[in-house]
């Protein structure tokens, strides 16, 4: 998942650097998810894109298999 809100506002990794998002990491920004309010952590590697990825099981239709380019 590419989207989350952070301060209730959209936020889309695509925009970003990696080095940004490090950064906003580090400092403890908190994601949500936009389609089930659970929290999300951000995944910054260096083969794929940057994404977000639920922290627990959460109960959302997008990890039971819902498209993923939704968001």
């Amino acid at each position: 998942m590419l989207t989350a809100l952070l301060n209730r506002q959209v936020f889309t990794t695509i925009h970003y650097s990696r080095e940004e998002l490090r950064g906003l990491r580090k400092r403890g920004a908190s994601f949500i998810c936009p389609h089930c309010s659970s929290p999300l952590t951000m995944k910054i590697g260096s083969r794929n894109v940057p994404h977000f990825a639920h922290i627990s099981h959460a109960d959302c239709e997008l990890v039971r298999g819902r498209p993923r380019n939704i968001y």
